[in-house]
């Protein structure tokens, strides 16, 4: 028997959205095989990038530009490390966000209009390039805690120096909690007043098992807090909020009355 629904419990709590946030670089030395926190909460899927510095000298190449932007041999590359110059013999050197802007991910070099270099102008360019780690193979990522460990197995050495970009995301209530909370809440109602599902269309029914179904999807909601960030008074405010819709859900279930049913007349013997 079926007194709530997805719907009607969601016009009572607000589900957050899944939503990137900006790209995070961060610094970290894994130790060992211990988890090292990025975020202290979720990471969108993929979004991980795990790079060091292997070089103590840098790279050197010749670069042309194109009708916008040129491109470096090897990618990422270290923030800060690039030097461009009109030849090889540093006879003029460029200026980062002046004269040029490097995406530091893609290799990707772009001419700033009102600067320096002239358009199809050939350079030269000295950078120190990254070395790219693989997940699964150097190390474990865990997306919903926004954790990462070495791998033994790996090319990542204990205490290594690595510099992991990724995009944190907010954390969300999905269809799944919702219906989970739907399929309990149910479930109790029929258990505690309705075992032979005669009343499944009583409006204090239905509003008993919407705000228990509620009361459950804020307390996945603090675990949630707990489990993907530091945010203790975040968890605490779900929690809060789930006892004030099982009070309400009480209160609900006080005021329903089964309807009487007719009695018969006296038989006679």
């Amino acid at each position: 028997m079926s007194y709530t629904t997805i719907s009607l419990i969601k016009k009572h709590v607000i589900a957050p959205v899944t939503e990137p946030l900006s790209t995070v670089a961060l610094i970290i030395q894994p130790s060992g095989s211990a988890w090292s926190t990025l975020s202290g909460g979720p990471l969108q899927n993929g979004s991980v990038v795990v790079a060091s510095l292997t070089r103590d000298t840098p790279l050197s190449e010749p670069l042309t530009f194109g009708a916008s932007q040129s491109q470096s041999a090897q990618f990422p590359i270290d923030q800060g490390s690039i030097i461009l110059a009109s030849d090889s013999s540093l006879g003029t050197q460029y200026i980062e966000n002046v004269d040029y802007t490097v995406d530091y991910q893609t290799g990707a070099i772009q001419a700033i209009s009102s600067g320096a270099i002239s358009s199809s102008a050939s350079v030269h360019l000295w950078y120190f390039p990254l070395t790219l780690y693989s997940e699964g193979v150097d190390y474990d990522i865990d997306y919903t805690l926004g954790n990462l460990r070495r791998l033994a197995a790996g090319t990542i050495v204990d205490s290594q120096t690595l510099q992991v970009t990724f995009m944190p995301v907010t954390q969300t209530l999905d269809d799944a909690i919702f219906a989970e909370a739907v399929s309990e809440a149910n479930q109790f109602i029929s258990a505690a007043v309705d075992p032979d599902e005669d009343f499944g269309a009583d409006l204090n029914l239905q509003t008993a098992a919407t705000y228990l179904g509620a009361a459950i999807v804020c307390r996945a909601a603090s675990a949630l807090s707990l489990a993907t960030a530091s945010d203790s008074k975040n968890a605490s405010m779900w929690l809060a909020l789930a006892e004030n819709f099982r009070q309400d859900s009480a209160t609900a279930l006080d005021r329903f009355r089964p309807p009487r049913k007719n009695l018969t007349g006296p038989k006679s013997v």
